[in-house]
């Protein structure tokens, strides 16, 4: 079988304001069609892999870390082509999804880049377990995670945009470059205002109207996605790691992945290996 979908045992559940149809994972190469009769909403997105997608005729190049928001009654077609591919799945509705999805700008069909997936899958394998596991009530559960899962997804296309939207006449365009290509190193905040001749004041109040973020907290974002890839795709330890992304202390790190993800680094690695075997 191309995929691995558990589906919701719906009655009255369909008049929650969300609730979700089905769920699960696309693991082989195959074509997986859809044509204009499914009456859910539906997204997609890629977290290994790669494939082409054509959504209402429309060819789109998927690979890892693209997502797409499929509107009801939609025609899609979806040809993997890489090898292991994992593409996930969630079709969903409710009494009160339409108005938030126009709230968030998702009435019609989009592709959108998406940063930081690794707590968007944490919801998502928790929708997941909650309803193959609770035939009772992992439907009711499912609906509150499924409105975290939505504001999450938001939240992310919504940083990726304000990141694509800087132009070339940005100022902090050269800090960002720098700190992109020496995220590791102890970076000093008087280096990144001279690259640009501002104060650490301006600086801050640059940061702050183009990615809503202080300096230090976007380099601190940056070291804690690295250490998220690492934790899942490497065998380091939690140390060397630390060591690696430029934190003074094993424990200094800690502190900020737990401040940043909500949840030890020790913990995350072994949630990820969990989520692997669903």
């Amino acid at each position: 079988m191309a995929y691995d979908i558990v589906y919701s045992l719906l009655k009255n559940e369909t008049k929650l304001p969300f609730f979700v149809e089905s769920i699960g994972d696309y693991k082989k190469n195959e074509k997986i069609v859809k044509m204009n009769d499914v009456p859910f909403y539906q997204i997609i997105y890629c977290s290994k892999g790669e494939g082409v997608f054509y959504l209402e005729g429309k060819k789109h190049l998927i690979k890892e870390k693209n997502g797409i928001f499929i509107p009801k009654l939609s025609s899609y077609e979806y040809y993997i082509t890489s090898n292991e591919p994992c593409i996930h799945m969630i079709s969903f509705d409710g009494g009160s999804t339409k108005v938030l999805l126009k709230h968030f700008g998702m009435d019609n069909e989009r592709v959108d880049t998406l940063l930081e997936i690794n707590k968007l899958d944490e919801i998502y394998n928790r929708i997941y377990k909650t309803i193959r596991d609770d035939k009772l009530y992992g439907t009711y559960y499912a609906s509150a995670y499924l409105y975290e899962f939505l504001i999450e997804y938001f939240r992310i296309i919504t940083k990726q945009m304000s990141i694509n939207n800087l132009d070339d006449s940005c100022p902090i365009l050269p800090v960002l470059d720098y700190i992109d290509n020496h995220y590791k190193e102890n970076i000093k905040l008087e280096y990144l205002c001279e690259l640009i001749d501002v104060s650490p004041q301006h600086l801050c109040r640059l940061f702050k109207k183009y990615l809503h973020v202080r300096p230090n907290e976007y380099i601190a974002r940056k070291r804690i996605s690295m250490a998220k890839r690492m934790l899942i795709y490497t065998d380091k330890k939690i140390f060397e790691i630390a060591k690696e992304l430029g934190f003074t202390s094993t424990d200094y790190f800690t502190l900020v992945f737990k401040k940043y993800e909500r949840i030890l680094p020790s913990q995350f690695r072994i949630d990820n290996k969990k989520s692997d075997n669903i």
